[in-house]
């Protein structure tokens, strides 16, 4: 029993999860300082998602629309814990030219703590840009199956070409059922980040 509480919880720790349960769909909605993007992915499996997204980014004043392709490269369950590898890609365009993104996601997870680690390599045309960020999270209370839980999270953000290129971001997150929410603040702007699953 606690096992399958525990997988249930985990299935929605991760702001990012790239892959849903099978036949799931989920979408994202992300805000903050750089960009405003949103996310709609179908999961056929447990081990990938396809989807496609739409991201305004401010600094460009253009959009980067365009297919992702999520894969689950391995996960283990313990009874307390989950951990997982994701490989995560993106292909689209952005200011009149083609637009690739490829990365590694992970996270690690339990009732009670979270880190998580990504990366993404962004090409665009002949730019290129080198992206990571990682989370650290503490729950306060352990809520029981089909309650609201909280998580107080802190992400590093390091994006190398830009100019504060290492921000610090609180993050409240709040879960419940199939819905997520999350509220921070990164370099004096409001994060604010949805996630429905149906």
């Amino acid at each position: 029993m606690k096992t399958i509480f525990l997988m249930c919880v985990c299935s929605f720790v991760l702001l990012s999860r790239p892959v849903s349960y099978p036949g799931g769909t989920t979408v994202m909605i992300q805000n903050d300082s750089k960009q405003n993007r949103i996310h709609i992915h179908y999961s056929p499996t447990q081990k990938y998602s396809i989807g496609i997204y739409d991201e305004y980014v401010r600094d460009l004043k253009s959009h980067n629309i365009g297919l992702q392709y999520n894969r689950l490269l391995n996960r283990k369950n313990s009874k307390l814990t989950q951990r997982n590898f994701y490989l995560k890609s993106k292909l689209g365009y952005l200011e009149d030219d083609i637009f690739g993104a490829l990365g590694l996601a992970f996270d690690w997870e339990s009732r009670k703590y979270f880190i998580s680690y990504e990366n993404e390599v962004n090409v665009n045309g002949s730019s290129k840009e080198f992206i990571q960020k990682a989370r650290v999270g503490i729950a306060p209370y352990v809520a029981k199956y089909g309650f609201l839980h909280t998580w107080i999270m802190l992400e590093i953000e390091n994006e190398a070409k830009a100019e504060d290129n290492i921000l610090v971001s609180p993050i409240l997150r709040l879960f419940k059922g199939d819905y997520l929410a999350e509220l921070g603040l990164k370099n004096k702007n409001i994060i604010f980040n949805l996630i429905v699953r149906f």
